[in-house]
């Protein structure tokens, strides 16, 4: 079998290889949230829990970043966050806690868990979740310093003990997973709701891999066809 055959049969295979490879590959992108804020909103503790709504924009939430400052010390008192639709009487969609001396010192805490398939609407998005702080055994001693700004983010408003403050923004940041072709192909978005395989998003990058294929050879026959035939 000559060399040039064996490239012909081999790189087919090896084109689809690496796009499964790339199609199933993920990387953390941040999303929109008022993150750079200065003033100091209160004290989260078994006392005072704060919340913020917001509009998730992609389809895998992660993670939520939010700007705490810990107290001094290495006390295991757990912060849990909280994450729900924004509707009254829903379970939680995750939950997550971390011992306060876990807190970052500086810069903000990510609070990560399970990606979320969130069901997204057509245009605009209208996915509204609200995320919610707790500290349920920490004492106002010990309190964490919770930062916060003006309101600036158009998606949604903070809460203080559950009510409304919407003239305030909570320092956070929601964090999603992405697909690496996602950002050239939908495929996320195309597998969204769809039973079985058509729900499995590398198939519609492979489906995408064997039409430019098939198309390849097509026009490579038709080139030699008029060009290397007629020629000889």
């Amino acid at each position: 079998m000559g060399i040039r055959l064996l490239l012909e049969r081999f790189i087919p295979w090896l084109g689809l290889v690496v796009v499964l490879l790339i199609s199933t590959q993920t990387t953390t992108v941040v999303g929109t949230g008022p993150a750079q804020r200065n003033l100091v909103l209160g004290k989260l503790d078994q006392q005072h829990s704060f919340g913020q709504v917001f509009v998730a924009e992609q389809l895998y939430l992660s993670g939520i970043r939010v700007l705490l400052v810990p107290p001094p010390g290495e006390r295991e008192d757990l912060v849990t966050l909280r994450l729900r639709v924004y509707t009254e009487g829903l379970p939680d969609l995750a939950v997550v806690s971390l011992p306060v001396h876990a807190l970052a010192r500086q810069g903000m805490t990510t609070f990560a868990f399970e990606p979320l398939r969130l069901r997204m609407t057509p245009h605009p998005v209208t996915t509204t979740l609200q995320l919610t702080l707790e500290a349920p055994t920490l004492p106002p001693a010990y309190g964490i310093t919770v930062i916060a700004g003006a309101d600036s983010y158009a998606g949604g408003h903070l809460l203080v003990n559950g009510v409304a403050r919407t003239q305030f923004d909570l320092a956070f940041q929601p964090l999603y997973q992405q697909r690496w072709l996602d950002r050239l192909l939908p495929i996320s978005r195309l597998a969204e709701g769809r039973p079985g395989l058509l729900g499995w998003p590398p198939f519609y990058a492979l489906l995408v891999y064997g039409y430019l294929y098939v198309l390849g050879r097509i026009l490579m026959l038709w080139w030699y066809m008029i060009f290397v035939e007629c020629e000889s």
